[in-house]
């Protein structure tokens, strides 16, 4: 048992100090420009690394939903010393135009979740350190052991936590511009096609649930919630030989019981049943819970991709 976390552990320095493919960098400018915002709607936090990038973080580690984003840990139940144990949070915050992103930059709050990124500048041990090369503009806090960076793409914040369980380790910073960087290369990457076949449905993969509901934590990627409201989206793909739109009018037909209320005007079928609107958009099923969820459901409709 001995030699096997012997092993383990020259694996896991390894991880820790070894490097990957390098990403592509983002441009810095010395004077941040304005320029036209190249986002439209929230991604997914915990899509923006891989697990292989992750786990040169993280060892052994794997990925769940947070109030602020998502927070890479190890799985219950792995000991691991303290010293290669880490957790790495990244959280992301879409603003309406650059403008509003450079303010949220120099004072990121906007809901009490977000709170730790305003009190790290509190707390911080020393003032910020720029990080060249990251970003629009970027910023380095250190806090006992946790390493903060904040930067700027466009319209886009993007805000992540690496803590170490023991004492700081000089590698933190290092390793954390690595991932920062990842992130951007997946954030600058197109939108994923529509269906090449129309009778698929407009929908190639269900949309980040978070990108649809204004203000809302995610549980899984598919389920979004906020106070007073819930959202959570079904996607239909092609299967047993029918198309992605034949199985999604089949899931909505199952999910609608008498007494059920036909609405007008919302996608392209909608029913109401007790305190639950649902409404099919194409190949998508979409399920919300709220005391107002006509309002709710004409947001989010605004909000959904064109595929």
């Amino acid at each position: 048992m001995t030699r096997i976390l012997a092993v383990l552990l020259v694996l896991l320095a390894t991880a820790c100090s070894a490097d990957l493919a390098p990403a592509r960098p983002s441009p810095t400018a010395s004077t941040p420009q304005a320029g036209p915002s190249r986002y439209t709607r929230l991604p997914d936090p915990c899509s923006l690394l891989t697990i292989e990038q992750a786990q040169h973080l993280v060892p052994l580690g794997r990925s769940n939903y947070s109030a602020t984003g998502c927070l890479w840990s190890l799985p219950i139940l792995t000991h691991l010393p303290a010293s290669s144990v880490y957790t790495l949070l990244v959280d992301v915050y879409v603003a309406a135009d650059v403008t509003a992103a450079r303010t949220y930059f120099k004072q990121p709050v906007t809901s009490p979740a977000r709170a730790p990124w305003e009190q790290l500048r509190v707390m911080a041990e020393r003032p910020s350190s720029p990080a060249p090369g990251v970003g629009d503009e970027a910023a380095v806090y250190q806090v006992t052991a946790t390493t903060y960076m904040i930067y700027r793409l466009s319209n886009a914040v993007i805000a992540l936590r690496y803590t170490r369980a023991e004492e700081a380790d000089p590698r933190q910073r290092d390793n954390l511009r690595k991932a920062a960087l990842w992130v951007a290369e997946v954030m600058d990457r197109p939108a994923p096609a529509a269906n090449a076949n129309a009778a698929d449905g407009r929908f190639a993969a269900a949309p980040y649930a978070c990108s649809l509901l204004a203000d809302g934590y995610p549980g899984p990627a598919t389920a979004c919630r906020r106070e007073g409201a819930s959202l959570t989206v079904r996607h239909a793909p092609p299967w047993n030989g029918k198309s992605g739109l034949e199985v999604a009018k089949e899931m909505f037909a199952y999910y609608r019981k008498r007494p059920a209320k036909t609405v007008k005007g919302l996608g392209d079928e909608a029913f109401r049943l007790k305190g639950t609107l649902w409404v099919r958009v194409s190949n998508l099923v979409l399920e919300v819970r709220s005391n107002d969820a006509t309002a709710v459901v004409r947001q989010i409709l605004d909000r959904l991709p064109d595929g």
